[in-house]
């Protein structure tokens, strides 16, 4: 543990000392003040679909599904809203739309009904429309604060290589373990604090603390990995950066799916900041009681890359003298 202190104080030194850490930290502020003062509170960030099943009625803008759980999981997953038939009764379940949307909905498709024949079930605790602004912290939060790591990350390493500080490494008493764990836990504390400050700045104190740090920690800490495996196969930033604008520009293809719900193609849930960026959504505007499996996905996945992140670090950049890209 001694080690893995001792390299993460050196790593937050040159941390301080680099100038990206102090851009990505204007950044921050600049887009806490973009979403309160030029983004509209009305932005529409995306358009409700409407799912049903055994439904009598026939309309185009009702997209029919097999079952009724699959209707439960679209509302949930995709923020769409769900009528389910239910003999004489019509379930209408939605993701936290306030009661003037629901009445709007049950009118336009069902006309004037009595509150017998309309059975309302909510998602979410908060049933009050988010405003478009606040509602895109999410996506700040996945592309800008817990990205960091992989940026912070690959930087520091191409600095250490340029710098001969792994040469140096190679024969000191600290392993491939120690070198990992203190980089992963630098820049997993800095992206979960970042995370903090834009949830805070832009929402408020009203969301579940303990699983966004979990999952704030989680992310950062998966996106830091990657950045290290990506990063061990190239000798300069020149060559590094190609590569990561392209693997930046793939990550943040999952926006188009936040904006709009019901586009959520297979591949790009394929994408890991497909179920980040939704799981910020449920802790920051839902209940906070669906992330579990979020949680365990993330965690999963950033196991896998501690173990590849290893042996790729101590293979390549600690042992390795042959010429690397």
């Amino acid at each position: 543990m001694k080690k893995i202190l001792s390299l993460l104080v050196q790593d937050t030194k040159l941390l301080i000392r680099n100038a990206l850490f102090w851009v990505v930290t204007a950044t921050l502020v600049i887009i806490v003040l973009v979403v309160h003062f030029l983004i509209p509170g009305d932005f529409d960030t995306g358009k409700q679909s409407i799912v049903s099943y055994n439904m009598e009625i026939n309309h185009p803008f009702i997209v029919s599904l097999d079952c009724a759980e699959a209707v439960n999981d679209s509302v949930k997953k995709e923020g769409t809203v769900g009528f389910i038939q239910e003999g004489d009764t019509i379930k209408l379940i939605h993701p936290g739309l306030s009661e003037k949307a629901q009445n709007a909905i049950v009118a336009a498709f069902f006309g004037e009904v009595s509150n017998e024949d309309i059975k309302i079930v909510s998602l979410r605790e908060n049933t009050g429309k988010i405003p478009g602004n606040i509602r895109l912290t999410p996506v700040f939060i996945c592309f800008e604060a817990l990205i960091s790591g992989f940026l912070m990350a690959g930087i520091l390493l191409l600095e250490e290589k340029e710098g001969k500080t792994i040469k140096a490494y190679r024969v000191s008493p600290a392993g491939t373990i120690h070198y990992v764990c203190g980089k992963m836990l630098l820049f997993s504390i800095m992206g979960t604090v970042y995370s903090l400050l834009l949830a805070v700045l832009i929402t408020g104190f009203q969301f579940e603390w303990i699983s966004f740090i979990l999952l704030a920690f989680l992310s950062s800490a998966l996106f830091t990995l990657f950045g290290l495996s990506v990063t061990v196969f190239f000798r300069d930033i020149s060559s590094w950066f190609s590569i990561s604008i392209v693997v930046l520009t793939v990550n943040m293809l999952t926006m188009v799916s936040y904006s709009s719900p019901s586009f959520s193609p297979a591949w790009i849930r394929l994408i890991p900041s497909y179920p980040i960026i939704f799981g910020f959504e449920e802790v920051l505007f839902g209940t906070a009681g669906g992330i579990s499996d979020v949680l365990f996905l993330v965690l999963a996945e950033a196991s896998v890359l501690f173990v590849v992140s290893c042996a790729l670090v101590n293979k390549v950049l600690l042992k390795s003298e042959r010429s690397i890209v």
